[in-house]
This record gives C-alpha cells, structure tokens and sequence, in this order.
C-alpha cells in the first residue's frame, strides 16, 4: 500500500470512529446517575426496592442532575406493589424544584409535607382514613381501588383543593388492586410544546393532563429535579421500581444532588472517547517510553504518545 493510500484510509477511518463515537456520546452520556436515601436499595437490572415490606418505612431514588423542562422527556420501567391487597402505601413519581428526599410515611406515600415547589404523579394502592384536625375520617379522601392521582406541592389530598390537579382514577381499568405480586408497566411522558403531561399503565393512557409546569408549578424555574419515592406504615408492601435508560440529555454541566448512595445505571461520560479508551493500540514506534497505550488512556493533560524521531513515514 502507498503511502498517500495508507493515509487515505487511516483518514477515513479516523472519521468514522470520531461519527460513532459522538453517536455514543450523545447516548450514554444522558444515562442518568440517581441518588438513594432512607431505605432504597439497588436491586440489579436498574431496579430499585424503595421500601421493605415493614411497618412505618420509606425510601425514595432520585436522579441527581436537574431536567430542563424546556425539553421533552419521557421516564418509563416498571412497578411493584407486593402480593397483598391490604398492602400500602404505593410510590409517587416527583418533580420538585429542590434535592429534598422525601415528606410524610404512611398515608403521605413519603410525598406528603414535601417543601417547596412540587408536582407529584401518586400511584396509591391504599384506601386511608385517617382523621384530619376536624375529625373528618376521610382526610386524603382515597377511592377503594387502587388509583392514580396528580396533585401539587406536598399534598395527597383528593378533596377539592388548590393542590389536587386531577383527582383520582383507577390504576387499571380491568382491576381494582394491582398488588397481585407482578410488575405492572408506566411511563410518563412530558410534551415541552403541547405542555401535557401523559400517565401509562399497563400500557395504556390513564392521565393526560395540560399544564405550563415552567409558569403554574415551578414559578418561571425552567428546571426541576425528579425521582420516586415511597412509604409504609400501618400496613406495608414491598415497594419497588426498574427504570428504563433516561436517554434525554438534560441540562449540561448540571448541579448534582448530594444523598446517601449514589449509583450509575449506565455510564457516566465526559469528554471521553469511549468507543477507543483501553483498546489495543498498535504503533510503528514509541519514544523516551511514550507507549502507544496512552493514545488510549482517556488522560487528556498528564500523557501522551510521542513516535521515535527520523523513522518516516509513521
């Protein structure tokens, strides 16, 4: 081969590893990284146990970066209620405008008394009575099914009120509990230019919701942080999570938020070409003990690879 052939191809073929390997930057490099707090756990396979089956706990996961709401995104995996109709209390899917963990147990689904500004996606799998200061014995005003509700800033109240959004609906059309000890399907899906939020489950659409969640929720705050969180307490379940990859690229060089454990789903990149980093290199020369290994050695200011000097063409 010629030498202008020989860096013919070598040219080409440089491109088009710098094209896949922007591909798989833009890829991984959204693939969220998620904090833990109270009783979560990492169960494997992107899932998350949240509470154990016990009285009185809570545990909640949280992506650790902000979402711009300037953008679409969808957050979808699946859900597990334990195998017990009397189970409690279900998990709910949270925007908030802070890095707080988590509210009330019991009946506050671990959502309840959340400071700050809040959007909260509940998905409760237990009818709570519980007196209110005026010895109402229907204070969250919960459906005997197991039911999807929306509201705002910290409450899970469905009585008519500023914060309740969309009342309740079931989780399921064709039942009325979903704690039957399977994996039950969600996704919620936000439309940055519709402004609608959408609520699967079971793969099909139980809520759609229109709202400006950059002016009515968060006060003209183009960016919030979300996660899961859950309780128990009189009565308990094994509250669990799997999410999906979250591929949407969010905010770049974002605040991250501090917690208890922090896990990686997948990858975390930055500025790293992952498609070569520690892939055998083969050189015509190194120099001065420059191998050619630190072509791939993901150091951009302490290494290099340099060829012996008079031996051309390299």
């Amino acid at each position: 081969m010629n030498n202008q052939l020989y860096k013919d191809v070598l040219c080409l073929v440089r491109k088009w590893s710098s094209l896949v390997s922007a591909f798989i930057l833009l890829s991984l490099s959204a693939n969220a990284q998620y904090t833990l707090y109270g009783d979560g756990v990492n169960i494997g396979g992107g899932g998350y146990k949240l509470t154990n089956a016990d009285f009185w706990r809570s545990g909640s996961v949280w992506r650790s970066s902000p979402q711009s709401l300037l953008a679409d995104f969808t957050i979808s995996g699946e859900m597990y209620f334990g195998a017990f109709e009397t189970g409690a209390d279900g998990i709910v899917f949270v925007l908030q405008n802070d890095c707080v963990n988590g509210g009330r147990t019991g009946g506050g689904i671990g959502y309840e008394g959340l400071p700050g500004l809040s959007l909260g996606i509940e998905f409760d799998t237990y009818q709570n009575e519980e007196p209110d200061a005026n010895n109402d014995p229907q204070d969250y005003d919960d459906p005997v099914y197991d039911h999807i509700g929306i509201q705002k800033n910290g409450s899970v109240s469905h009585k008519a009120n500023a914060n309740r959004l969309v009342n309740y609906v079931p989780m399921n059309s064709d039942t009325l509990n979903v704690e039957d000890g399977n994996w039950h399907r969600f996704q919620i899906s936000w439309n940055s230019t519709l402004k609608e939020i959408n609520v699967y489950f079971d793969g099909v659409l139980r809520i759609n919701y229109p709202v400006d969640l950059v002016t009515d929720i968060f006060a003209g705050d183009n960016n919030a942080q979300w996660g899961f969180v859950s309780s128990t307490g009189g009565s308990y379940a094994d509250n669990s999570i799997r999410l999906d990859p979250f591929r949407d690229l969010g905010i770049p060089n974002p605040a991250m938020c501090v917690g208890d454990t922090t896990e990686v789903l997948l990858p975390l990149v930055s500025g790293i070409d992952v498609l070569s980093a520690g892939r055998p290199v083969y050189v015509s020369s190194d120099r001065d003990g420059n191998t050619g290994n630190r072509i791939v050695d993901s150091d951009t200011t302490n290494t290099r690879w340099e060829s012996n000097h008079g031996v051309d063409p390299q």
